[in-house]
């Protein structure tokens, strides 16, 4: 048989519907039980872990009498989680427990491992969803001084009736986006066309959704995408979405101000497995406001911030954030074309 291959990497650090950062882990093995593989040609499995799973793994595998195992990196102090040294450091500690258990092809092929790598818990939807609504008040609370006009001056730029405003977010390489436009339809038939993902095609042919799951509980669906994108690889995410009946800014519902609203954020489910040829993005937090205007028609606000992940300069995302309203536009356009006036 030859020597097995094993060998694992850490990265693209990100949070993924929890509180906690996640890192993703990389397994290329030719070894059975991984993946779909049957053992003897090379699979990749992956998988997001928490600094407090490699600690149980690494709790397990000293138990086991491991050998070799590195000592813990300092305790990051609390606010610190997101601090780049503590993150850095983190990633070294658990690349050099995956080090250790290359060398030992027992472990390897073993439960513990394999299971590590392998399986994807369900998410906990009241802890996303707690996530999600504290994102969502957060951004909308934002005042029109914290957000820039895409043509550099602060304020309102308005192009063709839509006004496009970024913002620098704090521990982050890239910038949130506000879109906002009025289209002269009502309220709840513009958010009976948004919520139908089988109409998309008609505004876009860059996003193909796939509903994974509905859940009841607290309501909401968890939902894949496809982004095809031109310049750069094709990226993919896996969101849950809860829907409201009104803003989130709104909590005890006394404002009696109807809206359609939908907030999301990504997170790792079992059944939206990494595919090959994507880059998993994280969308941090995406919030879609549809209300209806004094006077008739409807207020759409869009407001997202996304990481695509993967090798990608800044720059380059930043600057086409810049133009990501042209599909909101062409959504109009469609909306206006098959919705009575």
């Amino acid at each position: 048989g030859g020597a097995m291959v094993w060998r694992a990497s850490v990265g693209e650090p990100g949070e993924f519907g929890s509180r906690s950062t996640s890192y993703l882990v990389t397994v290329v093995t030719d070894l059975p039980g991984y993946g779909n593989g049957e053992g003897g040609a090379e699979v990749t499995a992956q998988c997001r872990r928490r600094y407090s799973d490699f600690d149980k793994l690494h709790r397990a595998l000293r138990k086991a009498g491991v050998k070799g195992l590195p000592k813990y990196p300092g305790k990051a102090l609390f606010g610190q989680r997101f601090n780049d040294k503590v993150i850095q450091e983190r990633m070294e500690f658990f690349q050099a427990i995956l080090k250790v258990v290359a060398l030992d092809e027992g472990l390897c092929k073993g439960d513990l491992i394999r299971d590590f790598i392998c399986r994807v818990p369900s998410p906990d939807y009241d802890e996303v969803k707690e996530l999600i609504m504290d994102k969502a008040e957060w951004i909308l609370a934002l005042g029109p001084a914290e957000w820039k006009d895409v043509n550099g001056a602060a304020g309102n730029g308005e192009s063709d009736g839509i006004s496009v405003r970024m913002r620098k977010m704090e521990d982050s390489r890239f910038r949130s986006i506000k879109v906002q436009l009025d289209i002269p339809r009502d309220w709840k038939a513009v958010a009976g066309v948004y919520n139908d993902l089988s109409l998309w095609k008609n505004w876009t042919d860059e996003i193909t959704f796939r509903v994974v799951e509905e859940v009841a509980s607290p309501k909401g669906r968890v939902v894949s995408a496809q982004y095809h994108l031109p310049m750069i690889d094709d990226r993919d995410t896996c969101v849950f979405t809860v829907q409201l009946d009104r803003t989130p800014l709104d909590k005890e519902g006394v404002l009696e101000q109807p809206c359609w609203c939908a907030c999301a954020t990504s997170i790792e489910h079992p059944m939206v497995p990494k595919l090959r040829g994507f880059e998993r993005a994280e969308v941090l937090v995406s919030v879609i406001l549809i209300e209806p205007k004094e006077g008739g028609g409807t207020r759409f606000t869009s407001i997202n911030h996304s990481d695509p992940k993967g090798q990608i300069p800044a720059a380059i995302v930043n600057q086409a954030l810049g133009t990501s309203h042209k599909t909101l536009n062409a959504m109009k356009e469609y909306m206006c074309k098959v919705l009575p006036e």
